[in-house]
């Protein structure tokens, strides 16, 4: 049988945005709410392409393309955006943290990480792309009360918006769930602006 393994492609934070989204985990885990599922501060990411499970001999393909798209793009800078919800705040199920700075060139990325996945397989994705990194999810069964609660949490979270993000690299990840949460760790990863390496 085909090994498979869970995969995306991503910017990895660096420890100091992993540290302060950390306080924000930190705060909506204390607030006791019945039906939040928070992610490991560790884990904070900013989804470029969701793979699926893929078969564990495609990792070389896939980071190949990673490579060719991360050459074609420069490294550029991002900051921590506002808060936001999906699908919108009186029936939250997941809560985000949005981005400023060189949103172009972020999507000059995700189009080129796209177009290469595309011509590796990969099925293109049609929706537009709202990049954002997922703190908290609510589970299905959450009731209205307990949701209010947590989008009044959420939003009323003070985060320092001056914390950068170096977009200078994609990343092949595998996603491990333990009791814990989920895990990330990386596979490959191709420096933006070089020849894939």
């Amino acid at each position: 049988m085909t090994e498979k393994i869970r995969a995306f492609i991503a910017i990895r934070m660096p420890d100091a945005i992993n540290v302060a989204l950390g306080g924000a985990v930190h705060a909506i885990d204390a607030a006791g709410i019945r039906g939040v599922r928070t992610v490991r501060s560790d884990g904070i990411h900013l989804t470029l392409k969701f793979l699926g499970d893929i078969e564990r001999e495609r990792v070389a393909d896939v980071s190949e393309a990673i490579g060719r798209a991360a050459s074609v793009v420069d490294p550029f800078e991002l900051q921590i955006g506002e808060a936001g919800v999906f699908p919108n705040w009186r029936a939250p199920r997941v809560f985000w943290l949005g981005l400023e700075g060189e949103l172009e060139a972020l999507g000059r990325l995700h189009g080129a990480v796209e177009s290469e996945i595309a011509s590796v397989g990969f099925e293109p994705d049609t929706r537009v792309y709202q990049p954002h990194l997922t703190l908290a999810r609510i589970r299905d069964n959450a009731s209205p009360d307990d949701r209010r609660q947590a989008a009044d949490v959420f939003s009323s979270l003070a985060l320092a918006s001056e914390l950068h993000i170096d977009g200078d690299h994609a990343s092949l990840m595998r996603t491990t769930f333990t009791p814990q949460g989920a895990v990330h760790d990386a596979l490959f990863t191709a420096q933006l602006g070089s020849d894939g390496g």
